[in-house]
Parts: C-alpha cells; structure tokens; sequence
C-alpha cells in the first residue's frame, strides 16, 4: 500500500472515531403554537391520560352505568367543538354529532353484548324512576346532560377567533389520551369509544391546529388551559359520580404499562384536585389576557356587592 494511500485511510478512520464520539443531537424545541401549548401543559395532559375513568375505560372495568351517561353527554360536548371550531373557521366533526346517537347506540349494544349490565342483581334494591333492580344514578330513564358537559360546551361557545381554535385543541387532546390507551393493548368492550375519539378528535385537532398556530402562544395559553382544564372536571365529575378510587394493584399495573408508552408518565402525574383547583389560576396568572379577565371578574363582584350593601 503507498504511504499516500494510507495515511488518507487513516485519516478516514480518526474522522469516522470522531464522528461517532459526537453527542446526540437535543430533543428539538417546540416551535409552533401548538407544539409549545403541549409542551408546556404535558403535565396536563398526562392527568387526563391518568385519570381512573380512563384507564378503567380501556380495562373494561368502568361500570355500565358510567358508560351510558358518558355516551348520553357526549352529543353535548361534540356539537360545541363543532360549533367553535365553525366560529374559528374550520369545519370538523359534522358527522359525528349528526350519527352520534346511533354511534352511542351501537357502543351501548357491544358492552351489553359482552356482559356489561346496570342491573344489581338484588331485587331488594329498586329505582325511584323506573323500579329496576339498579342504582337510582344509573337509570337511563331518568337521563340528563350533566353540568360539567354543559360547562365544557360552555367554555368553547364563549371563545371566539383564535381562542375558539386553541379551545377546540384543549378539548381534542382527550383523543391523545385515548389513542394512547389503545396503544397499550388493553382489552375491553369499550373499543368502540376510544377508537372513535382517537380517530376524530386527531383530525379535529389538525384542523385547527394551523388557526392555533397563527396565534401567539401567550395571547390563547388562558383558553387552552381553560378548556382542558374543563373537559378534566366532566371527567372527573363522572368518575366522582360512579364512585371510582385512583388506587388498586389493577390500576397501578395499568399505569405502568402506560409509562412504557409516555415516559416519566407515572412521575409526572398529578393529583386530579390539584390540576382542576389550581392549573388554571396559575396559568392565568402568567397570561395577560386571563388576568385581566379574573381581575374584571372580581371588580365586577365587588361592585355589586357594594351596590347591594349601600
């Protein structure tokens, strides 16, 4: 081999070493609005995703009388995101809500399919509405829109432009949670469900997520929080109704299977009054557009206050 020749393989070499001995390359920096709103409220959503309603969604062990009332709220919630994403610009989920009674019924039939009841099964228990062997909460006779379902659609019609958008993102996040949930391989009769709002609400999400993008991140952070923040009370408000506890080994095997999928998952959670009490006083505390809102908020009690003592 000519001296020349060699000293060029040498060279190769001690560039190829230092290729190698390079650092990797950093986690990129959220650079649209929408990348930065999840980056800086992972925490958030990673609650939504913790949630016991959720995971005993996808384990099959959420009670039948839970599901039928979350079926029974969800025409509320979807014809509100449709509504303020209209309000934004963007047209989405216009046939979910016109199919969603039959979507709901098509749910309710596989879980009764697969054994899921609201019967008891001990005659001595009967309902004051309809005098079934079930809980008095769960009759289905006796069915209306809950208030946190009314206050999420609230949320999102009181938003108009950008905010409208960004809230239509927040409430979209709920299909991350439950795409995530069906990645982890969990058996249920609820397939059905979050399949669906995987399936929709990503590309509800991506539809405005442009609109979202236009916007500056401070000017809709308040929304964003506001409206997820929103959708976690529904949930936590029917977890609260049903009954369901955030501890047992089965959940907390679940939670680690999740933790496979979102890492630091199980060490970034929080707890679920914390998120709903706290979250979105301090959030609007740092956005400009939220403090001034609580502070008109607030001056406007006081004023009326006044007037009535005087």
């Amino acid at each position: 081999m000519q001296p020349k020749q060699a000293w060029h393989r040498a060279l190769h070499r001690v560039a190829l070493t230092l290729l190698c001995m390079q650092p990797a390359a950093p986690f990129s920096t959220p650079t649209t609005t929408t990348e930065q709103l999840r980056a800086a409220h992972r925490s958030e959503r990673l609650n939504l995703l913790n949630h016991p309603l959720q995971i005993q969604l996808a384990t099959g062990a959420l009670p039948y009388g839970s599901f039928v009332r979350l079926c029974h709220d969800r025409s509320t919630i979807l014809e509100a995101v449709r509504s303020a994403a209209a309000a934004a610009g963007a047209d989405v989920l216009s046939a979910e809500v016109s199919e969603a009674e039959a979507t709901a019924k098509a749910w309710l039939d596989a879980a009764e399919a697969a054994g899921k009841t609201i019967s008891t099964g001990d005659p001595s228990i009967k309902c004051y509405a309809c005098g079934g062997d079930h809980l008095n909460v769960d009759c289905p006779e006796d069915l209306a829109v809950t208030g946190p379902a009314r206050a999420v659609a609230a949320v999102l019609r009181s938003y108009s432009g950008a905010e409208a958008a960004t809230g239509v993102l927040a409430v979209c996040e709920y299909g991350w949670a439950c795409d995530t949930l069906l990645k982890a391989g969990f058996e249920t009769p609820y397939t059905g469900w979050l399949t669906a709002h995987a399936e929709s609400l990503a590309k509800a999400s991506a539809a405005v997520a442009p609109l979202v993008d236009a916007a500056d991140r401070d000017a809709v952070d308040a929304s964003y929080v506001a409206a997820l923040s929103a959708l976690f009370n529904f949930v936590d408000s029917e977890a609260s109704t049903a009954g369901l506890k955030g501890a047992g080994e089965a959940l907390e095997a679940a939670r680690r299977k999740l933790d496979a999928l979102e890492p630091g998952f199980l060490e970034a959670q929080d707890r679920n009054a914390n998120f709903v009490s706290a979250t979105l006083k301090a959030q609007a505390a740092k956005s400009s557009a939220g403090a001034k809102k609580m502070d008109a908020a607030a001056a406007y009690l006081a004023a009326k206050k006044a007037k009535a003592g005087g």
